[in-house]
């Protein structure tokens, strides 16, 4: 993913509108966001994440209007927009919060969600009427990421690059296996798993059966039951040819009778 623009109004400590062009900061490959305690740093990182997800960047924050800048009059609008590339195609994801007084005299807040592609300059939805669930879920599929490891990838909000360090098994398995697309790897291992799995219930069953015949023969090994298969063998064979010699004998004595 590489941003481009995120622009922002009455949102957090930014009343007026703020635009920040990431092609022009960004030439170099890397640039330094800085600026003195409640400057509106992570104001900005923030903005990014309510776009793509609805929440901010550290989980200080709850909802999307919670981030609207109390300066704002009831006529004037929050609303934060990031327009990113990803794949060669560009992206735009925008959050909005309008008040509306009723009759009452009383004001409402109303959420809206928005995105879709950008093409030639214009804005092409994904879908109309998209709901705040929705864009979420075309944050994830686009970028690869849920919000919970955009947030511990991505973002790294200050003082919790430990809760990546201190992840459990699972959750770095499932992380790692996301950032690095290991889904082909885990079904090769999968599969194998399941031929060692039936290779050691064969195997299994074979020393049962063999296991049986040894008792079933009196014998203590393998080696033990083929020595008495090779003596039974044996002796099966001196049977045989004494046999064969009593019918010659018979034959022999009958064809001298008849003589």
């Amino acid at each position: 993913m590489i941003p481009q623009k995120l622009v922002m109004q009455g949102f957090g400590p930014y009343r007026d509108r703020q635009e920040i062009d990431f092609n022009k900061v960004g030439t170099d490959g890397i640039f330094l966001m800085y600026g003195d305690t409640g400057a509106g740093k992570s104001a900005i990182l923030d903005g990014v994440t309510y776009a793509l997800y609805g929440v901010s960047s550290g989980g200080e924050w709850g909802r999307f209007s919670d981030m609207r800048c109390n300066l704002c009059g009831d006529g004037e609008e929050t609303f934060v927009e990031f327009v990113f590339q990803k794949g060669g195609r560009s992206y735009s994801f925008r959050r909005g919060i309008s008040a509306r007084i009723k009759r009452d005299g009383s004001v409402v807040l109303e959420e809206t969600a928005a995105a879709g592609e950008m093409v030639g300059g214009l804005f092409r939805p994904f879908s109309a009427n998209m709901k705040k669930s929705d864009v979420e879920a075309e944050a994830g599929r686009i970028i690869g990421l849920n919000k919970d490891q955009f947030c511990q990838v991505v973002i790294l909000p200050q003082g919790k690059f430990e809760k990546l360090l201190t992840a459990g098994t699972a959750e770095k398995d499932e992380l790692l296996s996301t950032l690095f697309g290991t889904a082909l790897w885990d079904g090769a291992a999968a599969e194998l798993k399941a031929m060692s799995d039936a290779m050691q219930k064969e195997l299994s069953a074979r020393e049962i059966a063999l296991d049986y015949i040894l008792k079933s023969n009196d014998a203590k090994s393998s080696e033990e039951l083929v020595e008495k298969a090779e003596e039974a063998v044996r002796l099966f064979r001196e049977v045989e040819r004494e046999a064969e010699q009593a019918a010659k004998q018979k034959e022999e004595a009958c064809r001298r009778e008849r003589e």
